[in-house]
């Protein structure tokens, strides 16, 4: 896979970081499918895309327009399954705790295509040990 073979992006995590990440690659033009344990934890989430898309526009970096053009490339839902399943990048952005970023991980494997790239947005874990149960060792 290629950087031009990526087209759908799954965020698993809408806090602090998965936010901001989703945002970035919708913004960028890309599919986001963003994902979070709970439909109120996504949709606090999209409301913190949507506040932040406002401040871009509120400073001249971003027109009216690019907010609902942006959000409508973000797909939000509780179901791990739906934002993994057509996934041709997934970054995981959890909370920083290991055995629940393998679970993810593992879980990921399981759903997403062969092709799927898994990445972390980690900033206390080695991605090795968190891929570590997955079958996909090259694509971690």
């Amino acid at each position: 896979m290629t950087l031009d073979d990526i087209q759908q992006i799954a965020v698993i995590g809408a806090g602090l970081m998965g936010h901001g990440i989703a945002q970035e690659f919708a913004f960028a033009g890309y599919q986001v499918h963003l994902h979070d344990v709970s439909q109120a934890q996504v949709d606090a989430g999209m409301e913190r895309i949507r506040d932040n898309l406002q401040v871009f526009v509120e400073n001249d970096l971003a027109g009216p327009d690019q907010i609902d053009e942006t959000l409508g490339r973000i797909h939000g839902s509780d179901q791990l399954e739906t934002v993994g399943r057509e996934a041709d990048f997934v970054i995981e952005a959890v909370i920083e705790n290991l055995p629940l970023k393998q679970e993810v991980f593992r879980q990921l494997d399981q759903i997403c295509p062969p092709r799927t790239i898994l990445a972390s947005n980690t900033t206390a874990q080695m991605p090795s040990q968190i891929g570590a149960f997955t079958q996909r060792q090259d694509k971690i």
